[in-house]
């Protein structure tokens, strides 16, 4: 069989997603920052402002690219960034390229994390949202649905937890990071990871 017998001449060519939530991305309108009395929040806007609201929350150490990114950038879910305006919020100091917070700040609460929500909905004008939080976002996000129930339309939370880890589970985390670091991705480490964000 040569090059010749097979017919390619049919073959749409289909170019790769972006693979950024960058100001470059077509659907990113804008980003703002929202001051409040206990930091400032760095509020990234993709899609169209007229259309229902969802708000996103990372975990941890991430920010909305670094959490969100690979979500959001898949192919499934670019039907949600034609139906929806999204709104991803960063914690105080966590967006992209942020400066370092200043000597003697003390990082907000939880809880203040949840009401500082409430400044983003007042911001924008916005009467209620759907959120996705993970992680702590996740923990964030259901603290304010607590606080202010007819704001929230409905939640996606993944690993949502309200409790400190036990030292069984610190164990297993160092132990599955030593892991990563010297074989890569184990099958332990992948169950250990389904476990901590899912539960299985």
């Amino acid at each position: 069989m040569t090059s010749e017998d097979t017919e390619l001449r049919n073959i749409d060519l289909q170019f790769p997603l972006m693979r950024g939530m960058s100001k470059s991305d077509p659907s990113y309108t804008q980003e703002d920052r929202i001051m409040t009395d206990t930091g400032t929040m760095v509020v990234a806007v993709h899609g169209d402002k007229n259309k229902p609201a969802i708000f996103t929350y990372h975990d941890i150490g991430l920010n909305h690219v670094t959490n969100f990114l690979a979500f959001f950038n898949h192919l499934d879910t670019k039907v949600l960034m034609q139906s929806f305006c999204v709104y991803h919020i960063n914690a105080p100091g966590q967006e992209e390229d942020a400066s370092t917070l200043p000597q003697g700040y003390t990082f907000p609460t939880l809880d203040t994390l949840a009401e500082m929500v409430l400044a983003v909905l007042e911001h924008y004008g916005l009467k209620h949202f759907i959120g996705f939080g993970v992680g702590a976002g996740a923990n964030i996000l259901s603290r304010f649905a607590l606080m202010y129930p007819h704001c929230v339309d409905g939640l996606f939370l993944v690993n949502c937890t309200s409790t400190a880890a036990g030292w069984t589970e610190w164990g297993y985390q160092k132990l599955n990071t030593m892991y990563l670091r010297s074989s890569g991705m184990t099958q332990s480490t992948e169950e250990y990871l389904m476990w901590h964000h899912f539960g299985k």
